[in-house]
């Protein structure tokens, strides 16, 4: 039996979140799926703090814009057991919302961008504003200067929820 490198590469998720202060584990507990070679393909990956390798939210998809490194930049109206998860600037700067960052989407116009999506396109599944939804990948806080909010970066999954 001949195993895929995607197959090798996406593991399988069981989550208890420990140490995120005010969190309950019990509320982040999900199974899902991971593609950890996604990081393969991120734009500045320094710039972004791992804070859990894999993560599944559920919520109300609020935004979505394209952004020139070839990423969509989405807001998640966060379903209350998960709204711990939200620090001040996304209080202040994201409308209260949870970033989600689906990599490699669209098209890259950003010169320096443009080798972290070469010969590389995402092919997660992008919601309609208003749909509710379950997200899975990796929750990290974006420590780019001008942001300070946590994000789901890269998202390896989403689903109707």
């Amino acid at each position: 039996m001949t195993i895929s490198r995607r197959a090798l590469l996406t593991i399988s998720c069981s989550l208890m979140m420990v140490g995120l202060p005010g969190i309950a584990s019990a509320q982040l507990v999900s199974i899902s799926t991971y593609d950890a070679s996604l990081w393969n393909h991120v734009y500045h990956p320094a710039w972004l703090v791992r804070l859990h390798e894999c993560m599944r939210v559920t919520g109300t998809i609020v935004l979505e814009r394209s952004e020139k490194d070839g990423d969509i930049h989405i807001q998640l109206k966060l379903d209350k057991q998960f709204l711990p998860l939200l620090d001040a600037e996304n209080k202040s700067r994201q409308g209260g919302n949870l970033v989600l960052e689906p990599i490699c989407v669209g098209t890259v116009t950003q010169q320096d961008a443009k080798a972290s999506c070469k010969a590389f396109t995402n092919q997660v599944s992008i919601p309609k504003k208003g749909d509710h939804v379950a997200v899975t990948g990796t929750f990290v806080h974006d420590a780019q200067a001008g942001h300070g909010w946590m994000e789901i970066h890269p998202v390896t999954i989403i689903e109707p929820n």
